[in-house]
């Protein structure tokens, strides 16, 4: 049992990274985001995510405690990263919805963790992940593990020309403050430190000062864009030819 599902979850993955850099490399021929062109896309690509996630999570389960990492070690360091990996997720989800996580298309979301990660829900992901690996003390569950963490990381540069289509000029002033996963730095609320985002009382716009540093994954000086299937971004409007995908991230 333990190898089927260790077999089965490593396929699901790699299917999720092929599908995904296809979008990256070919966007007018995409699979995630969702397009018209490709209906199966989207309920393939939710299929492989939930079913990958799932796989982890069983064989976890299945294969607990079968290597030699201390009780300690698992308590102290899995425990903490996994529920705050979970936390750090939910809290994307319940900002963003449930509808736009699987690629509905509606205003774009700034509130939340999306005032300091423009993919809260891949970073809770992997830091969950990371987590559960250490917890579970399993060797095959820190393989399938690892294996998600490509699709995790890259999935944002297939999503990222479709919001700079759909939401223009506002998602450009968007990504230039705030960072594609974290940065060193942060991103404070006042235009006084010099820093990035903040949103005027008088109004209610988003306002913008100089561009964070330090970024993780974020070009210096060049702004490039922003999930599970959402914001962190999707749609069905196709990728018009002139706007190919930009990375590194």
């Amino acid at each position: 049992m333990v190898s089927l599902v260790f077999n089965i979850t490593l396929t699901a993955e790699t299917l999720t990274t092929l599908a995904i850099v296809i979008s990256i490399l070919a966007p007018r021929q995409r699979i995630w985001p969702p397009n018209d062109r490709r209906v199966w896309g989207k309920p393939l690509m939710l299929i492989l995510f939930n079913g990958t996630a799932a796989g982890v999570i069983l064989l976890g389960i299945l294969d607990w405690n079968s290597t030699l990492v201390p009780t300690w070690v698992r308590i102290a360091f899995g425990l903490p990263a996994w529920l705050s990996g979970n936390f750090l997720a939910t809290w994307a989800v319940v900002s963003l919805g449930l509808a736009r996580t699987a690629g509905k298309v509606n205003e774009l979301i700034r509130c939340g963790p999306y005032r300091y990660s423009r993919n809260p829900q891949y970073l809770g992901f992997i830091l969950g992940l990371s987590g559960w690996a250490v917890l579970t003390n399993s060797a095959l569950t820190v393989i399938t593990v690892f294996a998600a963490f490509p699709p995790l990381i890259l999935v944002p540069f297939a999503e990222e020309p479709w919001l700079r289509v759909h939401y223009g000029k506002e998602y450009e002033t968007y990504l230039r403050v705030v960072p594609r996963f974290f940065s060193l730095k942060g991103v404070h609320s006042s235009p006084e430190n010099g820093d990035a985002l903040y949103r005027a009382e008088n109004d209610g716009e988003w306002q913008h000062g100089e561009t964070s540093r330090n970024s993780i994954g974020d070009d210096p000086g060049v702004a490039n864009g922003i999930s599970n299937g959402h914001q962190e971004g999707n749609g069905n409007d196709e990728v018009p030819e002139g706007h190919p995908p930009t990375f590194p991230r």
